[in-house]
């Protein structure tokens, strides 16, 4: 049987294999050339999720270096407001008089006085003060002394949600231009229609509003704060003894009080109305004449603030600051309890707490001994100095307990891939 036979008896057959045998090899080339389209597409979206998580973080780095230089001016602003060294000197003039009297120990002043190595006199504080009593004196002590604490750890925590917040904001743009220009091959944002100079002065715009903050916004959490402290504290005096749950307790009546007087950190941190505005645009006026036109900038800043103030009251930043305001008052009280509770350094040190053995227990004692609160005041004042280094060589273990809590990491990330543009590029 010849070829040409086996071939016409099997035919159908032949046929049916060299079918199977194209579609098969059709369906090889087919998947081969997916797996080769998915492993670039998987390549190209790893790449692009390595490129995005390293601005993410260079964004918070950023934001860090930022808000430390903020936060150096904005401490000596709060230290120089509260004069609490003025006040102690003014208790030391008298001591010489009061010795053996039965009135608060001498070296209570003393104990406060020798936490101030720089002490920062403001000028504003009316003569009248050395006129009045001892005890006068010891109640402004008082008050000064704890205000100028919180009124630090939230200024601290409120310029670190602030700052994000616009870090991360002004990041996201730059990343999803940088975007748009690689998938159109741009090689400038002008290629993409973007006028550089209009974005320029839309972003210093935006980074300067941080000047309400840092002035009315201040000003007013410093007067909320102070009344709180006052109506708090009213009725303790610094003579009286107390327990460290007692302590504990009244810092945490003082949180409260403060939250529920605000109500709305908002108008602390940005002017909410265009007349508002207005003041923080005085105060910061461009450094040359713009070449862009007023409503211009006006329109694309108004994007970026209302957004702000949309994340400023949203759920996860006000998780975000309360997080950052406990770490903050959780390190206070811990260090005040092993100064004062466990007795682990003397009145007159002036060794910080946090350089003390890192294992030691600061779980609260409900059996500890009392201490007057006139001692308290030293180490509160202490912890004030601690909470306003912000020196190129300090290490302020505030600022860090504040700025790295999950909640404020949350925040960021979430407005950072937020990349719903609400605005043309």
């Amino acid at each position: 049987m010849g070829f040409t036979q086996f071939v016409h008896r099997h035919r159908r057959k032949l046929a049916l294999a060299f079918g199977i045998a194209a579609v098969g090899y059709y369906a090889y080339s087919y998947a081969r050339s997916r797996i080769l389209d998915w492993h670039s597409q998987f390549s190209a979206s790893l790449a692009n999720k390595e490129n995005l998580r390293r601005r993410f973080e260079q964004n918070q780095r950023d934001a860090t270096i930022t808000t430390t230089a903020l936060l150096s001016s904005l401490a000596d602003s709060i230290m120089a407001d509260l004069p609490v060294e003025q006040i102690t000197q003014e208790l030391q003039s008298k001591r010489s008089g009061d010795r053996g009297s039965g009135e608060i120990l001498v070296t209570d002043t003393v104990s406060l006085s020798s936490t101030s190595s720089e002490p920062r006199l403001a000028t504003s504080q009316p003569a009248a003060t050395k006129s009045r009593s001892k005890k006068a004196l010891w109640n402004d002590l008082k008050v000064f002394a704890i205000t100028r604490t919180f009124t630090l750890l939230y200024a601290t925590a409120l310029t670190i949600l602030l700052t994000r917040i616009q870090i991360n904001i002004l990041g996201r743009k730059a990343y999803m231009i940088s975007v748009l220009a690689a998938c159109q091959d741009a090689e400038s944002p002008a290629d993409l229609g973007i006028d550089q100079e209009l974005e320029t002065e839309v972003n210093r715009r935006f980074l300067s509003s941080t000047w309400w903050l840092l002035n009315p916004g201040k000003a007013e959490l410093l007067r909320v704060i102070k009344q709180s402290t006052e109506s708090i504290f009213a009725e303790v005096a610094p003579k009286t003894e107390i327990s460290y749950l007692e302590l504990e307790q009244l810092i945490y009546s003082l949180r409260t009080s403060i939250d529920q007087s605000l109500d709305s950190f908002l108008a602390i941190l940005l002017p909410t109305t265009d007349d508002l505005y207005d003041v923080v645009l005085a105060n910061n006026p461009p450094p040359a004449q713009p070449v862009v036109s007023e409503s211009s900038v006006r329109s694309e800043l108004s994007l970026f603030l209302d957004e702000s103030r949309d994340i400023i009251e949203s759920p996860a930043a006000r998780a975000a600051l309360s997080a950052s305001l406990t770490s903050g008052i959780q390190l206070l009280l811990s260090n005040i309890q092993i100064g004062y509770y466990f007795n682990m350094y003397d009145q007159e040190s002036t060794t910080s707490v946090n350089d003390r053995d890192p294992t030691f227990t600061s779980e609260a004692s409900s059996d500890s001994k009392p201490v007057r609160l006139a001692n308290i005041l030293a180490g509160i004042d202490r912890q004030a100095r601690e909470i306003s280094k912000y020196g190129s060589n300090s290490e302020n273990p505030y600022f860090y307990a504040t700025n790295n809590t999950p909640e404020l990491a949350a925040l960021c990330a979430s407005v950072y891939s937020n990349y719903v543009i609400t605005h043309e590029m």
